[in-house]
């Protein structure tokens, strides 16, 4: 099955619940808006531009260091030594500019852009550190993007 000739991601039921959910008074989101964007996904799924996009990734070389994360008074602070913040991206906690693995995500969907915070599930020496992150960083939307077991929270920044 090709992708422009597949099911849709979301059926016109799923999109129909999805306007039941009442997001917050100072909430973004809409049933609408999510529609619209979700189109824009369909659009450019249709069309393999993900895939494309996708696929280039693997030519992009590293456009930074992360030589914080690799610093010995961070290392424990890291769930995986292989997985680490970009110097010039990640999030710094409190005016000392300590030390969280957490990025800072801007995404650009069609002509909207929204804003995130990923970062590695916090250990229980980090728990602090993450909540930390997360009333600094007046997220609205703490979230939880999980694969295979793996925690790996998402935060949706005010932008």
């Amino acid at each position: 099955m090709s992708p422009s000739s597949g099911p849709p991601i979301v059926s016109e039921e799923e999109l129909a619940s999805l306007a039941m959910i009442s997001p917050a008074k100072t909430s973004q989101y809409s049933g609408s808006r999510v529609k619209a964007l979700i189109q824009i996904l369909q659009h450019q799924l249709d069309q393999q531009e993900l895939v494309r996009e996708f696929m280039a990734l693997e030519h992009l070389k590293p456009f930074d260091n992360c030589l914080v994360g690799k610093a010995p008074e961070n290392r424990e602070k890291n769930c995986y030594r292989d997985i680490l913040p970009y110097d010039k991206t990640r999030v710094l906690l409190g005016d000392n500019q300590d030390y969280i693995n957490a990025s800072y995500i801007r995404m650009e969907v069609g002509s909207e852009e929204f804003f995130y915070i990923s970062c590695q599930g916090p250990l229980p020496s980090t728990v602090p550190d993450f909540w930390q992150m997360v009333w600094e960083n007046r997220s609205d939307d703490p979230g939880r993007g999980e694969k295979q077991g793996e925690v790996s929270p998402l935060l949706a920044k005010e932008g």
